[in-house]
């Protein structure tokens, strides 16, 4: 029982490590201990590629709602590098995004959620005291 209750608490707190480690310990052995069968190994095996995948599915979300957020950055500079107001791009360039930034300055904005909001919320607050002024595209 003691290896099936290690399962469980390992499945139960969604630790894929000590679960790999429950497999690799009982995997080894010439016989398998008294409380586990192959379908205990089944189900771990299991557990082990759904975790697996969904980590991968995780790290790709991730990595498009970062490309999504870069490229938002992106357009909201070049509205503010083509408005016709000077006093409103150097607004920009001084609580929002840095003058001429590189692809790094962009990623590394949208990396943080709290420095993204900060751009989006000062790019809004900018946009609409400067609107007045109207933007040259």
């Amino acid at each position: 029982m003691k290896y099936v209750r290690a399962i469980e608490n390992a499945v139960r707190k969604h630790d894929p490590k000590a679960l790999e480690r429950l497999y690799n310990k009982i995997s080894n052995d010439e016989t398998l201990p008294l409380d586990i069968t192959q379908a205990h190994l089944g189900f771990i095996e299991d557990m082990l590629k759904t975790w697996e995948q969904r980590e991968k599915e995780r790290k790709e979300q991730a990595e498009r709602e970062q490309a999504e957020r870069i490229q938002i950055l992106k357009e909201m500079h070049h509205i503010m590098i083509n408005m016709s107001n000077e006093d409103a791009y150097m607004d920009w360039i001084a609580y929002g995004i840095p003058d001429e930034p590189t692809d790094d300055d962009f990623d590394f904005i949208a990396e943080d959620p709290e420095s993204f909001a900060d751009c989006v919320k000062w790019f809004f607050d900018v946009g609409h005291e400067y609107r007045k002024s109207g933007l040259c595209l």
